[in-house]
């Protein structure tokens, strides 16, 4: 990342010079990436964020290997960081410090052993458990009723790097993962600031 220049002060009768100007022109760029992680010439004015939530119920069987949250839209997605082409995860487009929350609202295990466990992960770069999980919410719980998780990560992602949300219950019956908005299941990922 450059640094930032020292400024120049104009009083009257100061010639302009091009050094001068490109100082300002390095400085203005320095201060979009910092804000934006992007060059002042992109345009961009805001950093990159992206939220996805459920469209409907998301059955999570029980036991077995970790699962993949598979998403059902984006109401917010403003560095074409998730497609529905592939909607299971979210792809870096501007490299950074990034903060990532994951919430997951689990409904009754109905006809469900207790006790049972609800495990949320975040995954980075593949789904193996524990090498590419970040972050982790595990519930011990002592009944089957509905219950709601959050999982939050901070970390610095390359260009390319890929998010998952992994989930995992042993209750003896599928669970649903419910949509329900913001009380729901969702999934943010949001860059905070450059390397």
């Amino acid at each position: 990342m450059p640094a930032m220049m020292p400024p120049t002060t104009f009083v009257d009768s100061n010639i302009v010079r091009q050094a001068d100007l490109n100082n300002y022109s390095t400085n203005i760029d320095t201060l979009c990436q910092i804000n934006t992680g992007k060059k002042a010439s992109t345009g961009v004015s805001a950093k990159p964020a992206c939220k996805l939530i459920l469209s409907g119920n998301f059955s999570v069987p029980t036991g077995g290997a970790t699962g993949v949250v598979t998403w059902g839209s984006a109401p917010y997605n403003n560095d074409t960081m998730w497609s529905s082409v592939n909607p299971d995860h979210m792809v870096i487009q501007t490299p950074g410090w990034y903060r990532i929350r994951a919430q997951t609202y689990w409904g009754a295990a109905t006809g469900g052993a207790s006790p049972s466990e609800r495990a949320t992960n975040i995954h980075l770069n593949g789904l193996l458990d524990p090498l590419n999980v970040t972050a982790s919410s595990n519930l011990n719980m002592s009944g089957t009723a509905s219950v709601t998780a959050q999982v939050i990560a901070f970390e610095r992602l390359t260009l390319g790097a890929a998010i998952y949300v992994g989930v995992w219950q042993n209750s003896g019956v599928a669970v649903p993962l419910k949509p329900n908005g913001s009380w729901g299941t969702w999934f943010t990922a949001s860059y905070e600031a450059p390397y």
